[in-house]
């Protein structure tokens, strides 16, 4: 099985769609959905999203991404709990939870220093590669069952792009999990594959 979290989720369907061999089933879990779709793309926040989509070169994408984060991506979780504004929305109740686990933020932060550990390079390029939608895979050619996680809640990724990637996916399940956001939805990946750990 391949799960793909958060803009991940476009690899899990694209390794789904290209090598059917590979993969007896997929998660797509708080997934960003095809960014072909113009509404779903106009949901998004446009700093450090729109704004590195619509640069007009790379190296106008880095810098939108350091004014957002800072050079070194320190500011990438900054404030979490704060008002976010139309632009930038402050996370729920279940997400300011998970940031305040130690145990959860010992985990993370190993990969939050690999993901700035260039600056905000890896970020940049990121979202450059997820803003031109899914144009080298198509998601009507995925067989393996399906499932579309997200929670009601997310900020960051709203959820009308899980109900958008669902109905382009043939035979996609989703769940949708009431109050649960971006990184909160994550304690459901495991259920969602029906084993224990």
């Amino acid at each position: 099985a391949v799960v793909g979290v958060s803009t991940g989720g476009a690899y899990a369907l694209a390794l789904a769609a290209l090598a059917p061999e590979r993969g007896t089933a997929v998660i797509a879990c708080c997934a960003l959905t095809d960014m072909t779709w113009a509404e779903g793309r106009a949901m998004m926040p446009a700093t450090a999203v729109r704004d590195l989509w619509d640069a007009p070169d790379r190296a106008a994408a880095l810098a939108a991404a350091a004014e957002a984060f800072g050079e070194d991506g320190s500011r990438f979780l900054a404030n979490p709990g704060g008002d976010g504004g139309d632009d930038l929305p402050a996370l729920p109740a279940a997400d300011l939870a998970v940031l305040s686990d130690p145990a959860w933020l010992d985990r993370m932060a190993p990969g939050l220093a690999e993901m700035f550990a260039s600056g905000v390079q890896g970020y940049c390029d990121d979202r450059i590669a997820d803003g031109a939608g899914w144009v080298s895979f198509d998601p009507g050619a995925v067989r393996a069952p399906t499932t579309v996680l997200h929670g009601e809640a997310d900020p960051i990724i709203p959820p009308a792009h899980a109900r958008h990637t669902a109905a382009v996916v043939p035979g996609a399940t989703l769940r949708l999990v009431p109050e649960l956001g971006h990184l909160s939805i994550m304690s459901e990946i495991v259920p969602a594959l029906g084993c224990e750990v």
